[in-house]
């Protein structure tokens, strides 16, 4: 049987089921919906998405065909989950 595995070493192109958004450019409120805190994009394969300050963002709303709070909730799942992946201070501590 043959299994077929992906190289890591191609450069990633953009997916096309991917959306970018930055999560700290926006503020979760009390009711559930999040607001832009400062100037941010949502990237995805069909172009840039250009956020003001100050907009909201319901649930199950679909902006441009997207559902930010989905992606926004997805972002800080994942947030929580690789930043003590990525914090390899611990394991070089210094000798001195």
């Amino acid at each position: 049987m043959h299994m077929h595995h992906s190289s890591t070493k191609e450069k990633p192109k953009m997916d096309p089921n991917a959306t970018l958004i930055k999560l700290d450019l926006f503020h979760k409120n009390a009711d559930g919906s999040w607001s832009s805190i400062k100037n941010a994009d949502i990237r995805n394969a069909f172009g840039t998405y250009r956020i003001k300050p100050g907009m909201t963002f319901k649930k199950n709303h679909s902006y441009w065909g997207i559902d930010v709070v989905s992606l926004l909730e997805n972002a800080e799942i994942v947030d929580s989950r690789s930043y003590p992946l990525f914090d390899r201070r611990d394991r070089n501590k210094s000798r001195d």
